[in-house]
């Protein structure tokens, strides 16, 4: 019995891991083996799914012989790690891979706090981490298998520094920027203010040299992005930059009170039983807290502030230094946006915020050396986590219907077009389709589904594309603007990537209407302005004779 104690008493390091992956899990993937894929999942996930390997290592060749200067592991991380998972168990393999890349990256960060302070400090940041919502874009194939990885190679950066061995975390750093995904690199300018053990001026002549070596690495890489033909509006991405700086570290910090505020205002079932279930969990977690060693009241107003104290305070401007390092860098979205897949303005953010929630957290438990104040805290935090994982429950949920709704949309359009041929385009009418808060569904990448739904005819160079019409109502849009017989395809007529537009005959086109709650492919012409534009008229079915892409099954045939 003593020798079975024994082992289990060895095993108690895995109490915090195994409780952050738990937590994790419920709050982004409980419902994951409903998920699909979403926008630019159909760019890079389903065909690094349909690739064998010798065409995956064609890939990583090409890119890296292409693109080495741009940020080439981004897609080849995803192409790759999609191969990996979909041989190991399908789709859901895939997610899985996604779960055990940002697992990773919440353990990284837990030790990385327990390093710099103790377990109190890295379980509240762990589970700060791990729940932290502003980003709303964790499970989303695309950035979990792309994007996080640079997330990775941050926090190794950090646990190099940490450890003196500071050429290999500048070289870590160094391949983010350069290689990966850069949005997270400017963070790492907070490393010297984690490992100094005193603030003074020592430590500002290695801050001031760390801080050369990050701005040389950044003008090293944009040297070699404009040496390779890429040209950049300055006076924009300054803007951007400016604009994302001044208001992310401010949304970051209040997504962690507004996501359940939200939860409480709009309640579901599932996410009354979510906070239900896990409220009591997390007090059983969080009731440690009360063992946090920082001083009392009164030795904060005399201003005796023991070397734990000041290491808190330290690493809580620290966190601030992360957090707004983690938004100049990001130029190609908004950091006010809350919902849905634009919320990545926040990604590099995840760290500096949970530093800050969790180091002034364990502030406020010494305030009092009373034990209802440290319950009174520990409780507030149960509060919020619990709220943060209601939260997540909603982003889950809204990922699963729109899964379902792409599904129903793809059943229900192939009937309706299976004399789709070379260079048909389909334009659908967006009155009848609904729209997803958290993520994207039947909107933009449509016109790169079918040919993956399909695999056609290496002959036919102009594959059948399906668009989603701007405005609702066909003869309301801005598809026709001379006398011609021309379908103008561009960003005032349809919802779809740049590299699809194009100009097409109008018997060439196939119209589908939503607007009655079913599809219905328009067989008279259709008058615009007082023109009569005739459409592609039914002729002998193509598709039926095709062989079955890696989205037949996901889309058409899994329930």
């Amino acid at each position: 019995m003593k020798k079975i104690y024994s082992w289990l008493k060895g095993l108690k390091w895995l109490h915090d891991p195994l409780a952050l992956a738990l937590v994790f899990w419920v709050a982004r993937y409980w419902y994951s083996a409903n998920f699909g894929l979403y926008e630019d999942d159909f760019t890079y996930v389903s065909k690094g799914m349909a690739m064998n390997l010798s065409e995956l290592g064609k890939h990583i060749i090409y890119m890296m012989q292409n693109y080495w200067a741009n940020r080439p592991w981004l897609d080849i991380f995803i192409h790759v790690f999609s191969y990996v998972g979909w041989k190991l168990n399908g789709l859901w393999g895939v997610y899985w891979i996604g779960y055990t890349i940002e697992l990773f990256n919440i353990l990284l960060f837990y030790s990385l706090l327990k390093r710099l302070y103790n377990r109190s400090l890295a379980l509240v940041g762990g589970l700060a981490y791990a729940l932290f919502t502003a980003d709303t874009t964790q499970a989303f194939l695309t950035h979990s298998l792309g994007a996080q990885p640079s997330l990775t190679l941050l926090l190794l950066a950090f646990h190099c520094y940490l450890s003196n061995r500071k050429a290999f975390a500048y070289l870590l750093a160094f391949l983010i920027v350069l290689f990966a995904y850069e949005t997270p690199f400017l963070v790492f300018i907070a490393a010297p203010l984690l490992a100094a053990q005193a603030w003074n001026k020592r430590l500002l002549g290695q801050f001031t040299f760390h801080a050369l070596i990050v701005i040389a690495m950044v003008g090293t890489v944009y040297g070699l992005r404009m040496l390779r033909g890429q040209h950049m509006d300055t006076g924009h991405i300054f803007s951007v930059m400016l604009h994302n700086t001044l208001y992310g570290p401010a949304f970051a910090l209040k997504s962690y009170l507004s996501r359940p505020r939200y939860v409480l205002s709009f309640p579901l079932p599932e996410t009354n039983i979510a906070i239900a279930v896990s409220a009591p969990f997390l007090a059983w977690l969080l009731w440690g807290l009360r063992a946090s060693n920082v001083p009392c009241l009164g030795d904060l107003v005399r201003l005796r502030l023991p070397e734990n104290i000041r290491k808190l305070l330290r690493l809580f401007i620290a966190g601030l230094v992360m957090l707004v390092a983690a938004y100049p860098f990001t130029i190609t979205t908004d950091a006010t946006e809350i919902v849905g897949r634009e919320t990545r303005a926040h990604l590099a953010g995840v760290g500096g915020a949970a530093l800050v929630v969790a180091s002034a957290a364990l502030l406020l438990t010494g305030l009092f050396r009373t034990v209802w104040w440290r319950k009174l805290i520990s409780f507030g935090l149960v509060a919020v986590f619990a709220g943060l994982i209601g939260y997540g429950f909603r982003i889950q949920l809204d990922y699963v219907r729109a899964w379902e709704l792409q599904q129903q949309f793809w059943r229900e359009l192939l009937p309706l077009l299976p004399d789709a041929g070379e260079g048909t385009v389909i334009l659908v009418d967006p009155s009848g389709l609904k729209n997803i808060w958290q993520i994207g569904a039947n909107s933009w990448n449509l016109p790169r589904v079918l040919d993956q739904i399909y695999t056609f005819p290496s002959q036919i160079t102009d594959i059948p594309r399906v668009y989603r019409i701007l405005v609702a109502g066909g003869e309301n849009t801005d598809l026709v603007r001379d006398d011609s017989s021309i379908f103008y395809l561009d960003s005032h007529s349809v919802t779809a990537p740049g590299d699809y537009y194009g100009q097409f005959p109008s018997d060439h086109v196939i119209i589908i209407e939503t607007g009655s709650g079913k599809m219905v492919r328009r067989e008279e012409p259709i008058v615009v302005n007082g023109k009569t534009y005739p459409l592609k008229p039914f002729s002998s079915p193509i598709l039926q004779s095709l062989q079955h892409g890696v989205l037949y099954d996901l889309l058409i045939t899994t329930p």
